[in-house]
């Protein structure tokens, strides 16, 4: 099952004092398990660091054929980035061609020469 491996990196990853290179988790006998290859790990590991999960450090040369990165899990501390909130946007703006402007209604209104894109709250 693909979501189990996930879990069981995040698992180990989380209780770990260090960063860990695909290598280190492929020695684990739970990750052995549902994978075959230190290059499967690899391929996992750059998925979550990919969503922001992870952060990776260079891994330390240990011989002819190393990882070239340790990952750790992502914690509240280490986030480097902010949600970004309707309220951001209060007065009009250009983003890369795109013309913002807050709505009466709260919602924000992003327009180019082609399109027009309403972004609002969702109420639930």
């Amino acid at each position: 099952m693909q979501s189990s491996i996930y879990s069981k990196i995040e698992d180990i990853l989380k209780h770990s004092d260090k960063p860990l290179t695909c290598t280190e988790l492929f020695d684990k006998s739970e990750i052995r398990q549902e994978v075959n290859s230190t290059d499967e790990v690899s391929d996992r590991l750059g998925y979550l660091w990919r969503r922001g999960l992870v952060t990776r450090v260079p891994s330390p040369k240990l011989g002819v054929k190393s990882a070239r990165y340790a990952y750790s899990w992502r914690n509240n501390t280490t986030k480097a980035r902010k949600p970004v909130s309707i309220d951001d946007v209060t007065r009009r703006t250009k983003f890369n061609g795109l013309d913002a402007k807050r709505s009466a209604d709260g919602s924000i209104v992003l327009t180019s020469d082609e399109f027009e894109i309403v972004i609002r709250k969702r109420y639930q």
